[in-house]
């Protein structure tokens, strides 16, 4: 089976235009290969898409970009094809992606770029400090700075309205999506 994916990047009408660019291709590649699309999805993950996917089904996408915001997304994307036995054809640089060697490798070629790139920025941020050291900067927060602000602030009449109806503190930091600890360091500043 057939699978289309459109990506949807933002609200207004150059994104329409941008739609029907991606449309336009997809069909075009579809009536020159002869296939016949059976499924379009607009804007859904990538990921659920190929999770609804079958052994041997084909998802066509116009551009590499819409399948992931980084490279570790991708990477993930073109493993699970691999694993899944799925296929995925870019239409603008004719990738294909599928279960094959040369898949598995270009896999471990970019788990190796991932590494690079983060050992990179490391190496670079260590650099960078290391030479606001050696000029005397400060780094981090100037001392007797402090936040001005808090996950919870503006949330303070909500916890007394809990806390009198005797809602267990780590239930309200749950509701609030916070640990607990930071519920009760809020509470400390609370009463200061």
């Amino acid at each position: 089976m057939i699978y289309a994916y459109i990506k949807n990047f933002e609200r207004g009408s150059k994104n329409e235009e941008e739609i029907n660019q991606q449309y336009t291709l997809i069909n075009e590649y579809a009536q020159k290969e002869r296939v016949n699309i059976k499924q379009w999805h607009i804007d859904a993950l990538p990921q659920k898409i190929l999770s609804q996917m079958q052994a041997d089904d084909i998802l066509l996408v116009t551009e590499i970009a819409n399948l992931g915001k980084s490279l570790r997304d991708i990477r993930e994307l073109i493993n699970y094809c691999i694993l899944h036995h799925l296929k995925i054809i870019i239409i603008k640089d004719n990738y294909i992606f599928e279960s094959s060697l040369s898949m598995q490798l270009l896999v471990s070629t970019l788990d190796m770029v991932i590494k690079l790139h983060a050992d990179i920025k490391s190496q670079n941020m260590r650099r960078s400090l290391r030479q606001r050291r050696e000029d005397g900067k400060p780094l981090g927060r100037l001392p007797g700075h402090c936040n001005k602000e808090y996950k919870l602030s503006g949330k303070e009449d909500e916890i007394k309205k809990l806390l009198e109806q005797k809602v267990p503190k780590t239930r309200i930091a749950k509701y609030l999506g916070v640990n607990r600890m930071t519920l009760y360091a809020f509470l400390q500043k609370m009463q200061k």
